[in-house]
């Protein structure tokens, strides 16, 4: 593989790895509104569904790509609820 493959190929990754990290935040943002207000729980968390289906279709060594993606996703979600 030449350098200009690999290039492409870490390109195609954050790009992969940047919308998973949108559609977890969309997510995230929905599973927030479901919290109920007293205990700050959410019945359900449909982001983790998203971040899941990444990982079972990507190949293990891009793995972290899709991890650290969800977890930017999941803290400016968390302060932008917050209003921070």
């Amino acid at each position: 593989m030449n350098l200009r493959a690999a290039s492409r190929g870490f390109a195609g990754l954050l790009g992969k790895a940047a919308l998973v990290g949108i559609a977890y935040f969309i997510t995230a943002r929905f599973g927030i509104s479901l919290a109920h207000s007293v205990d700050n729980i959410a019945p359900i968390w449909p982001a983790n569904a998203i971040v899941l289906a990444a990982l079972l279709l990507a190949p293990s060594k891009d793995w972290i790509a899709y991890v650290a993606a969800a977890v930017i996703a999941v803290i400016v979600a968390i302060a932008a609820a917050l209003g921070g």
